[in-house]
C-alpha cells in the first residue's frame, strides 16, 4: 500500500496538472457526444462551451482548480508557449486548407485587410483605450496591438460546420479564415513599433531599428523562410508519393509537424514563427496537390475542434477575476464600455467604408458579414504574453483588459451567429411561402393588371435545372467541383418537379 501511495503526486501542482488532463479530455469526450446538437440548434461554439467550463470549474465558481498554486511567472511562459502551439498549428490548418493559389488571387482584397484595415483597428483600439481607461499612449498602443488581430481559432469555429456551408458563401469564409491567419502573424510590428519608440529617445534611430530588426528580420525573413520551407516540403512530398513511400495518413500528419518544425526554428532565431507557418502552409498548397490528397480528410474541421475546446477550457481557468474592480480604470462598466467601443468601431466601419474596394466581398450583407465577425481570441493572449515575457511589460492592467476583452467576443461573436441563422431563417420562409404561390396580394396585383403569363409548360423527362444565387447574383464557382450547383428534382413519374433556387444570403 505504502508503493501505491507514493505513486500518488503529492505536489498540488502535479495534481493541478494531471487534473487538468482530466478536465480537458473528459470534456472533449463528452462534448463530442453532443457537439452537433450544441452547434446545430443551441448554434452556440466550442470556444463558447469550453470557456463557460473553464469560468465554472475554476476559482471563481466551484474552484475545482486553482491556477493561484503556480507562480505568476510560470502561468505568463506556460500560457505563452502553449498559445504559440495552438496558433502555429491553427495557422498552418488555415494555410494548407485554402484552395491552391488563394492568396494570390485575393491578393487585394486580403492586403486591403491586412493593410488600411488592420491599421484602423490598432488605432480605434488604442484610442479607446486611452479614452475610456486613462491609460498613457505607449501603453494604449502597445495592449492596443494586442487585440488588433482577428483569431484564427475564433473565426474558423464560425466558418466552419454545416451552418457555415449553408448559410455563409464560400468567398467570405476563405476571406476570413485567410485573413485571421495571416494577421495572426502581422500583429507582431504594431506590438513592437510604440516599445521601440517609448526606448528610444530620439525618432530617427528607433525608426531605422524597427524596419532591421522587425520589419526585414522579424516579418520579411518569415515570410522568405516559410515558402522555401513550404516550396521544399511540396517538392519532397510529391517525391515521397510518387515513390509509393507514404501514405494518405502520414501526409495529415506531416503538415502539423511541420508547422511544429517551423515553430521551433524560427522562435530560436527570434523571428516570427507564426507568420512563417501560414505562409508554408500556403506553399504546401498553392498547386492544389496537397489539397486533393487530403480532400476527403476533415483536416481543419478535427484540428479545430480539439484546439478550441482544450484551449478555451485553459483561458476560462486564467481569467483573472480576483483584479477587476481594484483600481477605479479598471472598474466593471469601464471595461464594458471599452468592450462596446471594441466591437461595434474596431472593424465594423473600416470594411464598410472599403468594401468597394475587397472584391471578395460582392454585396453590403457580405461586407456586414465580415467586419462584424472579427473575433479577438488567443492572438490577443499571445502577444499580451509576449510583451509580459520577452518585453518586461506589466502583466497588470495588460492581461485583465485582454482577457476581459477575449470573453466578451467569445460571448458577443459566438452567441450572434443565432441572429444571422433567424435572419436567413425569416428571409427562406418569405421567398419559399412566395414561390409557391401564396402571396395573394401579387397575385391580385398582377390579375388587374392583365400580366398574368400561362403556365410555362416542361416535357416529360426533362430536368429543371437551378443555379444556385448568392445576393441576387449568379455564382459559378459554389460546389465541391468548382462549377455552379445545381438541383434537379423528378416526381415519380419520371417527370421533372419543381425546381427552386436556395439563395445564399448573409442577412
Amino acid at each position: 500500500m505504502a508503493a501505491l501511495e507514493e505513486l500518488i503526486p503529492s505536489d498540488p501542482e502535479l495534481r493541478t496538472i494531471h487534473g487538468a488532463y482530466l478536465l480537458i479530455g473528459g470534456f472533449v469526450v463528452l462534448f463530442s457526444l453532443v457537439a452537433l446538437f450544441i452547434k446545430e440548434r443551441l448554434y452556440l461554439s466550442e470556444a463558447f462551451v469550453a470557456t463557460a467550463l473553464g469560468i465554472v470549474v475554476g476559482p471563481k465558481v466551484l474552484n475545482l482548480f486553482d491556477p493561484n498554486t503556480f507562480s505568476d511567472s510560470t502561468i505568463h511562459r506556460s500560457l505563452l508557449e502553449v498559445t504559440r502551439v495552438v496558433l502555429v498549428i491553427q495557422c498552418m490548418a488555415a494555410g494548407v486548407s485554402l484552395p491552391g493559389n488563394y492568396v494570390y488571387k485575393e491578393k487585394l482584397s486580403l492586403a486591403m485587410l491586412l493593410g488600411p484595415v488592420m491599421l484602423w483597428m490598432w488605432l480605434v483600439s488604442a484610442l479607446g483605450l486611452h479614452l475610456i481607461l486613462g491609460l498613457d499612449l505607449v501603453q494604449s498602443l502597445v495592449i492596443g496591438a494586442t487585440i488588433t488581430p482577428t483569431d484564427p481559432i475564433l473565426a474558423n469555429s464560425i466558418v466552419q460546420g454545416k451552418f457555415a456551408e449553408k448559410h455563409i458563401p464560400v468567398h467570405v469564409r476563405l476571406l476570413l479564415s485567410g485573413e485571421s491567419a495571416a494577421n495572426d502573424g502581422l500583429g507582431l510590428p504594431l506590438l513592437l513599433l510604440p516599445l521601440f519608440l517609448s526606448q528610444n529617445e530620439s525618432v530617427g534611430p528607433a525608426i531605422g531599428s524597427f524596419l532591421w530588426r522587425v520589419v526585414i528580420y522579424q516579418v520579411l525573413m518569415a515570410v522568405a523562410i516559410g515558402a522555401i520551407v513550404g516550396f521544399a516540403a511540396q517538392r519532397a512530398l510529391k517525391f515521397a508519393e510518387t515513390s509509393n513511400m507514404m501514405d494518405k495518413e502520414s501526409i495529415f500528419s506531416f503538415s502539423i509537424a511541420l508547422g511544429l518544425a517551423i515553430m521551433g526554428g524560427l522562435s530560436m532565431l527570434g523571428s516570427d514563427d507564426i507568420l512563417a507557418s501560414f505562409v508554408a502552409g500556403t506553399i504546401l498548397t498553392w498547386d492544389h496537390w496537397f489539397n486533393t490528397h487530403l480532400r476527403d480528410l476533415p483536416f481543419q474541421e478535427s484540428i479545430d475542434l480539439l484546439l478550441n475546446l482544450g484551449y478555451f477550457v485553459l483561458f476560462g481557468l486564467l481569467i483573472p477575476w480576483e483584479t477587476y474592480d481594484t483600481m477605479p480604470s479598471l472598474s466593471v462598466w469601464r471595461l464594458i464600455l471599452l468592450a462596446v467601443w471594441v466591437i461595434f468601431l474596431r472593424r465594423l466601419p473600416a470594411v464598410m467604408l472599403l468594401r468597394r474596394w475587397i472584391p471578395a466581398i460582392h454585396s453590403t450583407r457580405e461586407a456586414v458579414f465580415a467586419g462584424w465577425f472579427g473575433p479577438i481570441g488567443g492572438g490577443a493572449i499571445f502577444y499580451s504574453m509576449l510583451a509580459v515575457v520577452y518585453f518586461d511589460q506589466p502583466a497588470y492592467p495588460m492581461y485583465p483588459i485582454v482577457s476581459f476583452m477575449v470573453l466578451c467576443s467569445i460571448v458577443v461573436h459566438g452567441g450572434t451567429v443565432s441572429i444571422f441563422h433567424l435572419g436567413i431563417t425569416r428571409r427562406n420562409t418569405y421567398r419559399d411561402w412566395k414561390q409557391a404561390g401564396n402571396d395573394r396580394l401579387a397575385s391580385l396585383r398582377a390579375t388587374l393588371k392583365g400580366m398574368t403569363a400561362p403556365a410555362t409548360q416542361r416535357q416529360p423527362g426533362v430536368p429543371e435545372v437551378t443555379v444556385v444565387m448568392e445576393s441576387g447574383r449568379r455564382v459559378d464557382n459554389i460546389g465541391s467541383d468548382g462549377g455552379p450547383e445545381v438541383e434537379v428534382h423528378y416526381d415519380g413519374n419520371d417527370s421533372p418537379g419543381v425546381g427552386r433556387s436556395d439563395d445564399h444570403l448573409v442577412s
